[in-house]
């Protein structure tokens, strides 16, 4: 079993950030839930990319869907992926 510890950020439109901003403030446990939601039903394969690019696509698929606006978040980064054993 592994804990993980990420970080994660979007990149938007510069004139969007403060929108994006109250968004992330008004449903952050949302946000949270649904990211931890895709962490518990990602793959060993997934997790283990170099890349991360699987696990960014379904949380930036997630954050879209949240935001109810399609090109809002341009892209996902995950600057900080901590895998942890957790036994």
């Amino acid at each position: 079993m592994y804990l993980y510890d990420l970080d994660v950020s979007v990149v938007v439109p510069l004139e969007q950030k403060e929108r994006i901003e109250g968004l992330v403030k008004q449903r952050s446990g949302e946000i949270g839930d649904r990211i931890a939601r895709i962490l518990r039903g990602a793959s060993d394969r997934m997790l283990k990319e170099d890349d991360l690019r699987a696990l960014r696509q379904q949380v930036l698929e997630t954050l879209r869907e949240i935001v109810e606006d399609e090109n809002l978040i341009q892209r996902v980064l995950i600057p900080r992926f901590v895998p942890m054993r957790a036994d």
